[in-house]
């Protein structure tokens, strides 16, 4: 649940949290709402109920933020998608190997061992010098596998939000995080920890990332956090 302080300025809490097909939520109050987060399945197509529009072509192009026609990282985003599955599932098959879904999660696992995670910084870094300077906070892993999705011509884009603490659960912390095009939704992945991204965290916002501010992934959550506070009711 999600409460907002009477003297904190603001938008409705309602309105602040988003609404996807692993996030749904329910207006307590005008200082307050409730949301419920399940887990995505990862093969599953999405439910009549949970359909979602199909994405526009802005989920594909490429921006200073995404530069997807860097020949260096479409080359790159090649290789890592191209990695032997039989080292990752010894029981996959090709078929299941090559699908979108594969392919997204061997990227969304090699960022992860690739860029170790640092603690959000001042200054946002473009994937480029991501891959030059071998580390990267939660910012800069998003713009990386958001490249290289768009690079294997998967749609994605970058989400901000709350995660709960891993250091401490009791409170929750800014984080940021990819979605992809998959099975006929969005579906959350995190590089920071190299999975599909759990329901331990609130989406406030997303964006496709071609008008080139830095800022756009960042200040939609920052701007809203002063005064709102946020309690876990359940874990089911």
């Amino acid at each position: 649940q999600l409460d907002r302080d009477a003297a904190a300025s603001g938008e409705d809490v309602f309105t602040l949290l988003a609404k996807s097909s692993t996030q749904s939520k329910r207006s307590l109050n005008a200082l307050s709402a409730e949301a419920t987060v399940r887990l995505p399945e990862l093969e599953s197509p999405a439910k009549p109920d949970q359909a979602e529009a199909e994405p526009d072509e802005c989920y594909l192009q490429a921006s200073q933020l995404v530069p997807v026609n860097q020949a260096s990282l479409v080359s790159l985003a090649q290789e890592w998608a191209a990695e032997n599955p039989t080292t990752e599932n010894p029981t996959a098959d090709d078929g299941v190997a090559s699908t979108p879904q594969a392919l997204a999660m061997r990227l969304t696992r090699r960022v992860h061992q690739e860029i170790p995670q640092a603690p959000l910084g001042r200054s946002i870094s473009g994937p480029m010098k991501t891959l030059q300077r071998k580390t990267g906070d939660c910012v800069a892993h998003t713009l990386l596998l958001t490249s290289l999705l768009r690079a294997q011509k998967i749609p994605a884009r970058a989400v901000s939000g709350l995660r709960i603490d891993p250091d401490d659960a009791t409170q929750m912390q800014f984080h940021t995080w990819t979605e992809a095009w998959l099975a006929g939704r969005w579906l959350p992945l995190d590089s920071t920890t190299g999975r599909v991204a759990g329901p331990d965290r609130l989406k406030f916002s997303d964006s496709c990332l071609t008008n080139d501010n830095p800022y756009e992934i960042i200040l939609p959550t920052l701007r809203q956090t002063p005064g709102l506070q946020v309690r876990v009711k359940s874990v089911e």
